[in-house]
């Protein structure tokens, strides 16, 4: 790929017949036409030809009249001027209303033809098309029809928040002033389409899916995370993309990465950097001063930066008494800030985080000890002892009066001996972060990865 910055008021440095199709947004309506036209229909070849979507009309639709910028004329004084130049050849000029256009891609049954080319609108799509093109109609694209569709990536509309709790979905919250507020009062054919979600509720699988959506994978790969055929999900897929809530686009995932980015100025790391470690450093990049964990104990706060400060002397801590990625950590603890912040760092070691209720008998804590073979125990003071294994014990600084027996250690301590920084392991998406226990309450405990 090729890209060239230039002066359109200047000649192209293009030679003759070297573009195969031009496209020019908003921009028919900013500048001296038979110049401008004319030069592009000299780089243009034969077979191809401009394309001016959103071109400024000076018709008095949609009331009440809002002036627009640019150079105004009627879509019929358009026709006739580049009908008339003299490097049109067979081409013929086109000039489609833009609310029409827009009508015949959101709501036009599949195989429609074209909307007439007169217009009483405010905005156009002016084409000026070889005898070719100009012989077909036009028919709506809607790329969650195509037959390729289940190889698209999916974009997010950043006019729409959702709420991954309830599922429910704003439709510009906080948007609909200032400079969104005023376009959208001047294209009311999306405003009419978008407002309608305004407080739709989405289900779980559109949560699952959107969630999905935002890191670039594409309908078949979100499919495989969801664990569902592909056909299972067009029609989800389908009242999602009539919404506007998504777009289907045939872009690479770097491709879509850069729109997202564009769309809501943050960046999504490709599928191998979306992990814990990276979602952390991400975290603390991004919101550094901002409140991460609060003590229900005595209502201290700890910032990311904080956090991660905390986080990384247990984390030399723990590659210190030699834990490896892959190793177990068995929390026998309620839930408990200093739990936390050991879980993220083991996390960022490349460990496995197995927490487990204190509440658990004697036998049900051995069966898990003996099944995930622990490389280190964290527990509080005169809890539940874990018979089952030889391994060094952590108590958490809860509020106790209890003595430290000779093989077990303060977190405080343990976390606040002097080590050197160790490299975070990020690992990859398939890692086992975690080993999940259930109750045990119909039986011994089943461990889930």
């Amino acid at each position: 790929m090729q890209i060239l910055f230039h002066d359109l008021h200047l000649p192209l440095p293009l030679p003759d017949g070297s573009v195969a199709i031009v496209i020019g947004m908003d921009v028919l309506h900013r500048h001296d036409l038979p110049d401008f036209v004319g030069e592009l229909l000299r780089v243009v070849r034969a077979d191809g030809g401009p394309l001016f979507p959103h071109v400024h009309l000076a018709n008095a639709e949609p009331v009440p009249y809002f002036k627009r910028g640019g150079h105004l004329q009627t879509g019929h004084d358009y026709e006739q001027q580049i009908s008339g130049l003299t490097r049109i050849g067979d081409r013929r000029t086109f000039v489609f209303s833009e609310p029409d256009l827009f009508h015949l891609n959101t709501s036009a049954p599949a195989g429609m033809g074209q909307p007439p080319t007169s217009t009483p609108d405010y905005n156009a799509l002016i084409a000026v098309l070889p005898p070719a093109w100009a012989g077909h109609p036009l028919v709506p694209f809607r790329a969650h029809e195509e037959p390729d569709w289940i190889r698209n990536c999916v974009l997010l509309n950043n006019l729409v928040t959702i709420d991954y709790t309830s599922g429910l979905v704003q439709c510009l919250p906080g948007r609909s002033d200032g400079m969104v507020g005023h376009l959208l009062e001047r294209h009311p054919v999306y405003d009419a389409l978008i407002r309608p979600s305004d407080g739709y509720v989405l289900s779980e699988t559109a949560l699952c899916f959107l969630y999905w959506a935002a890191r670039q994978l594409t309908v078949a790969e979100i499919a495989g995370r969801l664990n569902q055929s592909v056909e299972s999900l067009r029609p989800l897929v389908t009242d999602l993309a009539r919404r506007d809530l998504i777009q289907l686009v045939p872009v690479s995932a770097p491709g879509a990465r850069l729109q997202h980015y564009l769309s809501f100025q943050t960046y999504e790391g490709t599928p191998a950097r979306q992990t814990l470690p990276d979602l952390w450093q991400r975290a603390v990049a991004l919101h550094g001063d901002r409140s991460a964990v609060v003590s229900l104990e005595d209502d201290s706060t700890f910032s990311y930066d904080e956090a991660d400060q905390i986080i990384s002397r247990i984390r030399s801590a723990l590659t210190h008494d030699g834990l490896r990625p892959g190793d177990r950590v068995l929390l026998v603890t309620p839930f408990h800030a200093e739990s936390l912040l050991l879980s993220w760092a083991c996390w960022q070691n490349g460990l496995v985080v197995v927490p487990v209720s204190p509440d658990l008998s004697v036998s049900a804590l051995d069966a898990i000890a003996r099944l995930v073979r622990p490389s280190l125990v964290v527990t509080v003071a005169n809890g539940t002892p874990v018979s089952a294994t030889m391994v060094p014990v952590i108590w958490l600084d809860m509020d106790t009066d209890a003595e430290l027996p000779l093989t077990v250690r303060w977190f405080a301590d343990w976390a606040g001996e002097d080590q050197l920084p160790v490299e975070v392991v990020h690992g990859t998406p398939d890692d086992v972060a975690a080993i999940l226990f259930t109750s045990g309450s119909t039986g011994q405990p089943k461990g889930v990865p």
